[in-house]
């Protein structure tokens, strides 16, 4: 999800040409744990009942198995108004984002030896909705340029299909200074994809 250098495309162009590991204990090592070998602390631990508020604000947080989570490899279309009032495609990506918070993306804006691979991390801001911070590394023939930024907020549907949300993106140069001219913003959609699922890059209107 990088639209890294697609300020350059768009301007002239205006067209897209463009787990954690969880180590499982044997049923022997099970078979030999009793409550006199177990920690102190772990037989005095209290339990303490979840208002309903708790419970749901728990529920968000941590079990990604619900369909609402963002975790998950999604096909991505990003969009601008530039002209005004015309909505164009200008990148596609395939996304993965990590239950530890991660993420990463590669789009089809730029190509593979100009890096098109970014990284983010992501949080969840409410029931559905979730923020995006998203960094990647400008090139030009090779030589490293500067770094490329985007910052997104993301609402997944109801059915955990899909999702929508709105970005800003920018870019710097080599000492750190915003390139003013290469700010963009717009809109995304993606679509989970699945087992069964047959991937279509950029995603179908």
């Amino acid at each position: 999800m990088n639209l890294k250098s697609i300020a350059l495309l768009v301007v002239p162009m205006i067209t897209l040409v463009s787990p954690a590991i969880r180590a499982c204990p044997t049923r022997s090592l099970l078979a030999g744990l009793s409550a006199n070998r177990l920690p102190a602390s772990l037989l005095r631990s209290e339990v303490r009942v979840l208002s309903p508020q708790e419970d749901n604000n728990s529920r968000d947080s941590k079990d990604e198995t619900t369909p609402r989570t963002i975790v998950g490899m999604w096909i991505m279309n990003f969009y601008t108004e530039n002209p005004p009032g015309a909505t164009v495609l200008v990148d596609a990506a395939i996304d993965q984002f990590y239950a530890d918070g991660n993420e990463i993306s590669t789009s089809i804006a730029i190509a593979p030896t100009q890096d098109n691979t970014c990284y983010g991390v992501w949080e969840r801001t409410g029931r559905r909705t979730f923020r995006l911070n998203h960094i990647g590394f400008n090139f030009i023939d090779n030589k490293y340029t500067g770094l490329f930024t985007l910052t997104a907020t993301l609402t997944v549907s109801k059915d955990g299909k899909t999702f929508t949300g709105k970005f800003e993106s920018d870019q710097e140069d080599i000492e750190g200074n915003n390139i003013s001219e290469m700010h963009l913003s717009g809109t995304l959609r993606a679509e989970r994809f699945v087992v069964d699922g047959r991937a279509v890059v950029p995603l179908r209107e």
